[in-house]
């Protein structure tokens, strides 16, 4: 009796197995590099870092109604904050970029298939700009994006929050520390 029940819940565990992926799936998605769209094998982000045999790092991140959603990351990636990286899509005809992600991210979990994703990019040595994206309508949407002055290795905000601190500093007497910062964000020159 005990070996008709075990053979009985292998089958129903085939069965639903079976039914949980798709005929030629897996049930753990598989993209290969072979598969990435023509933007991301032909993208290169300088001449050093050029690679003709560049190889990815591929993480499957979840099912989606046409297919399957995946992170790529150039395996020649060390710092998340100096690199590309690109949510992907494969369907059953075609792989699609989704969204490119240019500086450090992360994702967050939604109430769908498409995690939001946070992406913060240096724009330069005192500015840093802060977007947020959203699965909108079929596709990534930017419904945040926020530019933050950053003053000796510390963000004061933005134009107008690091000109209330400026002042803040003026009237505390920390005149160094308002003038860096008017210097920095308003390009104000003191002598």
């Amino acid at each position: 009796m005990g070996s008709r029940r075990s053979s009985y819940l292998a089958l129903v565990f085939a069965i639903v197995a079976f039914a949980w992926t798709e005929v030629g799936e897996s049930s753990t998605p598989m993209l290969s590099a072979g598969e990435l769209p023509v933007n991301i094998v032909s993208d290169c982000y300088s001449e050093e870092v050029c690679d003709v045999n560049q190889s990815y790092i591929i993480h499957w991140l979840n099912k989606t109604a046409t297919g399957n959603l995946f992170l790529v990351i150039p395996s020649s990636c060390d710092d998340a904050s100096g690199c590309g990286a690109w949510l992907v899509e494969k369907c059953r005809q075609h792989t699609l970029t989704l969204l490119t992600l240019d500086g450090m991210y992360r994702l967050n979990k939604s109430t769908n298939a498409y995690p939001d994703v946070e992406v913060k990019k240096e724009v330069s040595d005192t500015e840093i700009e802060y977007s947020r994206f959203s699965w909108q309508s079929g596709e990534y949407t930017k419904i945040v994006s926020k530019e933050v002055y950053r003053v000796d290795g510390v963000e004061c905000g933005t134009e107008d929050e690091c000109h209330a601190t400026a002042l803040k500093a003026i009237n505390d007497q920390r005149m160094g520390q308002a003038v860096k910062i008017l210097e920095t964000v308003h390009n104000v020159s003191w002598i």
